[in-house]
């Protein structure tokens, strides 16, 4: 855990004067990380399926995905598929937000498998804010900014580089190349069974907030053809 920490502030350190365009531009790839969730999924869907209760079943997630501080917790409601609600994420730790339609998907193998795409699309996107809290560690000013975050809605800087690669992950999952995401998403023609996210920032943050939306779909081609500069690395 400190060797991808340091790697994140020596990445800030190197930066000299152009550290705060870097801070506010910070694209964080993570798909290195989800490639290991990824894999410690599929490893442990037989023995999730199989255990009983919904309560245990928490319990099993959360002790496989306690050394990568991403823990899970039930929540009251009744309007997401697959039974995830939200996720958050403090500092570096992550927590997912389920209800108890949950119960489903972990013990049906077939939906295991949509359900485990739409985890891993809202894991990318809290990774996103671990990577930008890791970053952040270097500047005392944007440290305590980050403590003390805006209410997460669709135009705040941080949440548009989260909603950008959970985006792209929708679209990769429904089986969008990336050069095929980039053109949908330059023509403002992504459907929301394509991709919910992208849809809403071009059916709506559009005419509310064209600032915003220009910025989304920055990130979204920064992620897809920049050289990966930031990286959250899975290392013990």
């Amino acid at each position: 855990m400190e060797r991808y920490k340091r790697l994140f502030l020596n990445a800030y350190l190197n930066t000299g004067n152009r550290h705060l365009k870097v801070l506010d531009e910070a694209v964080i790839h993570v798909k290195k990380y989800l490639d290991v969730i990824t894999i410690l999924l599929d490893n442990e869907k037989s023995t999730i399926i199989k255990t009983q209760s919904l309560e245990d079943k928490i319990k099993l997630l959360n002790t496989i995905f306690l050394r990568y501080k991403i823990q899970f917790d039930l929540i009251d409601s009744d309007d997401r598929k697959y039974g995830i609600v939200k996720g958050s994420c403090y500092k570096e730790n992550i927590t997912i937000y389920f209800n108890e339609l949950v119960f489903d998907p972990l013990d049906d193998s077939h939906i295991f498998d949509f359900f485990k795409k739409e985890l891993l699309a809202l894991l990318g996107h809290e990774l996103v804010h671990r990577g930008q809290y890791y970053v952040r560690q270097g500047d005392f000013l944007n440290f305590i900014r980050f403590e003390k975050p805006e209410e997460n809605n669709y135009t705040q800087k941080q949440e548009i580089m989260a909603y950008a690669y959970m985006g792209i992950e929708n679209m990769r999952y429904k089986g969008f190349a990336d050069q095929q995401i980039i053109q949908k998403i330059q023509s403002g023609n992504v459907s929301h069974m394509e991709s919910g996210i992208i849809n809403v920032y071009i059916s709506d943050i559009k005419d509310k907030d064209e600032k915003a939306y220009k910025k989304f779909i920055k990130y979204v081609i920064e992620y897809l053809v920049d050289p990966i500069r930031y990286e959250l690395k899975v290392e013990f």
